[in-house]
């Protein structure tokens, strides 16, 4: 559905809507002339595409086997290797990438958020179960397998 919305709505407005991208906000055609006339720019939306077709696949195939909690929390482990990734750029291949993200006093902050945010996904999906609480007990449609 994605790629309909893209084709059949948002890319006719950008078009419409004025801009510096040739009168427009965004030009279809000199995408796709940048993309005829670039080998190495295709394969990167062409691999930018196939992630992200496996990324999908792969959390319905998460949410199928698991829960919807499960993929959640596989969500926010992407976002941490995601901020793991910049800060080995910056400190294990260039100081100067602008792909880099330096450790700042905030930094233990986020830590601490990205662990309450996984916890609290964890507690509330039953995953992770405190002592104290009270869980109810699971029901028969939950106990029984799916095909």
């Amino acid at each position: 559905w994605g790629v309909v919305i893209m084709a059949l709505i948002v890319y006719p407005c950008l078009w419409v809507l004025p801009g510096e991208d040739g009168g427009h906000l965004e030009d279809p055609l000199d995408t796709l002339a940048l993309l005829s006339n670039n080998p190495l720019l295709l394969l990167v939306v062409v691999g930018y595409l196939f992630s992200c077709g496996t990324f999908n696949a792969t959390g319905i195939a998460v949410t199928q086997s698991l829960s919807g909690v499960h993929r959640m929390m596989l969500d926010a482990s992407r976002t941490v290797l995601i901020w793991g990734f910049g800060l080995a750029v910056h400190y294990c291949v260039d100081k100067e990438s602008p792909f880099g993200e330096v450790w700042t006093p905030y930094s233990p902050l986020q830590l601490f958020g990205f662990a309450v945010l996984v916890s609290g996904q964890a507690v509330y999906g039953e995953v992770l179960r405190l002592p104290g609480l009270k869980y109810p007990p699971p029901t028969a449609a939950a106990a029984a397998p799916t095909p």
